[in-house]
């Protein structure tokens, strides 16, 4: 959904939120654009993760000075302060993202851990880029938006990526491989055991890494990655019974799967099904 506010101080800001979230493991929360009056002076500390591109005007970002190209990194947590020019004040696009897998994501994109400036030579693409899925069109609905933002991620970390000199090498740690296992297996019977015998770890260790990283135990991350694709597949395939997907997500049990899924979202996979119909006509 596209919100527009246009604030006293000459201060136009506009930003689209999908009306649905695909997934909880990461997503793209927002894609917006910005005219911030001369001399505007902002300071934030944001619980998710921000890119925030320069587009036009000048200014302070932790007091070093930005202008045109330039972008913005915001990580959870630290202070951001940001200061217009007291004469042209800037444009800036940008977009939010959220979800337990954003920081490995953006690591790999080659962003740094902290606050920060980079000179960043396509950030007027990466503004035509947003500005074009913000205003362009109107989608069908929240999931339709919801997976077009997730493009705009996309198309905006190829660019990222084409900017560098010299190939980024993947940065892997042992909770990061036990989550991309969980996720190419979690269609079969995977238990933790079976990870502590596939990683050589015991299950406390498992446990104690895999949480320190993710927030969750490698349980819990397992049973929200299977009710994610569970709630795809009652979204985007009709014919499947539920027994069919319980078995399709890797829980043999169809009960406890529909406990589980009650347990995630508040309804049961019947509720969610007839409740989203729509979505499929």
């Amino acid at each position: 959904m596209l919100f527009r506010n246009q604030f006293a101080n000459k201060h136009h800001l506009n930003y689209r939120a999908p009306g649905a979230e695909f997934s909880e493991v990461f997503s793209t929360k927002e894609i917006g654009y910005e005219r911030v009056p001369p001399a505007f002076k902002q300071i934030l500390t944001r619980n998710v993760y921000i890119i925030q591109y320069i587009l036009s005007g000048s200014g302070l970002y932790m007091g070093e000075p930005f202008s045109a190209g330039d972008c913005f990194h915001v990580v959870p947590g630290e202070v951001q302060i940001i200061e217009a020019d007291k004469d042209s004040g800037y444009e800036s696009a940008w977009i939010i993202l959220r979800g337990r897998r954003s920081k490995e994501i953006l690591t790999k994109c080659g962003f740094p851990e902290h606050n920060s400036l980079l000179d960043f030579g396509k950030s007027l693409e990466c503004g035509d880029i947003i500005k074009k899925y913000l205003f362009d069109r109107e989608y069908e609905n929240g999931y339709v938006e919801s997976c077009a933002l997730e493009e705009v991620f996309y198309r905006l970390m190829a660019l990222h990526f084409a900017e560098k000199s010299e190939e980024v090498k993947p940065s892997h740690s042992k909770a990061s491989e036990i989550a991309e296992y969980i996720e190419k297996n979690y269609s079969s019977a995977l238990k933790i055991h079976d990870l502590c015998n596939i990683f050589y770890l015991s299950k406390n260790y498992l446990c104690t890494i895999f949480k320190n990283e993710y927030g969750v135990t490698p349980q819990e991350y397992l049973i929200s990655y299977r009710m994610e694709k569970a709630k795809q597949f009652l979204l985007f395939d009709g014919k499947l019974q539920i027994a069919e997907i319980s078995f399709s997500v890797g829980i043999d049990n169809p009960l406890y799967f529909s406990r589980c899924f009650r347990k995630r979202f508040g309804m049961s996979p019947s509720e969610f099904r007839k409740k989203n119909a729509p979505r499929h006509s």
